[in-house]
């Protein structure tokens, strides 16, 4: 089995980027190789749901159905294929687990942790030193992607507060 292990800062608070990652349904918005998530059984933010990732590969899109085996409520979850479907690509996903934790000066620490296994000769090629650095590769940038995204929302949230603040502040003059 191959263990990837990937950690970075963003400039956001942990409840935020928490708000994000937790809702799969967003992750095509900064996984780039993922078409569409979509819940399939039981509750989509617990232990025991189920999800469908549509994932791109060069012969079109692969279903990856996950199961949610933990969740800690704006901390960390983790997922694995559920029975066989975690192969894609040559490689089979074993877990993944996601884990936020609040930095000084609203930043907060994400960490990625992978686990997958080769699958046959092909998967065994790409399992050599340089594959897995663009699987690294891969992660960081959607950790970045990730980023801009929440910042993106962050500000349109924001902003879509500020102006029900404003109109409650014109109703209240009148």
């Amino acid at each position: 089995m191959t263990v990837l292990n990937y950690s970075d800062a963003v400039n956001f608070p942990r409840q935020e980027v928490w708000r994000f990652v937790a809702d799969f349904a967003k992750s095509p918005q900064y996984l780039n190789w993922l078409d569409k998530a979509e819940p399939l059984n039981g509750s989509p933010q617990e232990p025991g749901g189920i999800w469908r990732f549509h994932v791109i590969t060069r012969a079109g899109l692969c279903p990856l159905d996950v199961e949610i085996t933990e969740w800690l409520e704006g901390e960390r979850f983790a997922l694995k294929p559920v029975e066989n479907a975690g192969i894609v690509k040559d490689i089979q996903l074993c877990q993944i687990v996601i884990d936020l934790k609040e930095k000084p000066n609203n930043y907060t620490q994400i960490k990625v942790h992978c686990e997958y296994k080769p699958v046959g000769k092909r998967g065994r090629l790409k399992n050599l030193a340089f594959l897995r650095r663009r699987f690294l590769d891969m992660i960081a940038q959607s950790v970045n992607t990730l980023s801009h995204v929440a910042a993106a929302e962050a500000w349109k949230r924001a902003s879509q507060e500020q102006k029900i603040m404003s109109r409650k502040e014109k109703t209240t003059k009148h």
